[in-house]
């Protein structure tokens, strides 16, 4: 009777095993299914905003503290506000902060066919600052934030001109941002962005 037992004991205890054994190896195949029929990574705007409190710690230690804050719009522009309001300044003391529109023609993948140009600064005015900061949410290739900085240099002449992006795509060319916080292996698109090129 003990036999009989133990050997439905090892029984039960084999197959608890391997379904364990099993339940991983799914969760793997299912990791790696996703990987190949989503070859793009999706960030949240919650995302987005815990990576903007990573990318302002690594500002701070840098000891740059800008004196404006110009947010390259759209993909900037939330990053910009809470760099602006939260993270870097506060409610009752925000840093001065201001868009910057810039115009590029794209395909419907959201790729560039054409170089970007930037059109103007939108704020309601524009303070005497000796550090800008710019920010977007990814540097792909490079050009829009070498053309944000031309522009930029053009306003704010003598100024120290800081870049600031989340993501840094595998890809990007420079010039490359002063501050980052990923550079992933996949395509990164942004929740709040889907449907619109």
């Amino acid at each position: 009777m003990p036999e009989v037992l133990l050997s439905v004991l090892v029984g039960v205890l084999s197959l608890g095993i391997g379904y364990l054994l099993s339940r991983y190896q799914n969760r793997e195949l299912i990791r790696t299914a996703t990987q190949v029929l989503r070859p793009f990574e999706s960030v949240s705007l919650r995302d987005e905003f815990h990576m903007t409190h990573i990318l302002a710690a690594r500002i701070r230690a840098d000891s740059f503290l800008p004196d404006i804050i110009v947010a390259i719009s759209p993909g900037g522009s939330m990053i910009g506000e809470w760099l602006s309001r939260r993270f870097l300044g506060d409610k009752v003391r925000p840093i001065p902060m201001c868009s910057l529109w810039m115009h590029v023609e794209r395909d419907s993948e959201g790729r560039h066919l054409s170089s970007p140009k930037a059109r103007e600064f939108v704020a309601a005015s524009l303070p005497e600052a000796g550090k800008v900061m710019i920010v977007n949410d990814i540097s792909r290739t490079g050009r829009t934030l070498e053309e944000a900085v031309g522009f930029a240099k053009s306003t704010f002449q003598g100024s120290v001109i800081k870049t600031a992006v989340l993501f840094l795509s595998q890809d990007a060319g420079p010039p490359y941002p002063d501050f980052w916080v990923d550079k992933p292996s996949r395509r990164v698109t942004f929740e709040w962005k889907e449907g619109q090129t």
